[in-house]
């Protein structure tokens, strides 16, 4: 009898080891899915990040663009504004010896007497 109890001891301890171990591949299955998954989320992520990357380099590219021909902008606009000063300026020097020689012809009498 002590043989049988024995056998059935260790075939019980077995069996429970067995569960155990079912249980632990059901653990381990689920905790590779997860592992998988993690995986796959990670490669997207780099390659998110790659894209976003290659992406704002683009942005960098066309804002430093931009803000080059904004300044060259800018620059012609201050030429404009030169230009049209010294134009306004050689106007009122124009309009100032019309003046005047509209006065000198008014102070003249037409018939020749002052």
């Amino acid at each position: 009898m002590d043989v049988e109890k024995t056998i059935r001891s260790i075939l019980e301890s077995q069996l429970r080891a067995e569960r155990r171990a079912d249980r632990a591949d059901l653990r381990m299955d689920r905790f590779d899915k997860q592992l998988r998954a993690t995986r796959d989320l990670v490669r997207e992520g780099i390659k998110l990040v790659g894209d976003l990357r290659k992406s704002q380099k683009e942005s960098d590219y066309r804002f430093n663009a931009l803000m080059d021909a904004h300044f060259r902008t800018e620059e012609e606009v201050r030429k404009h504004e030169q230009s049209l000063r010294k134009h306004e300026e050689a106007m009122r020097k124009s309009d100032e010896k019309f003046n005047r020689l509209l006065e000198a012809l008014r102070r003249k009498n037409g018939n020749g007497h002052n």
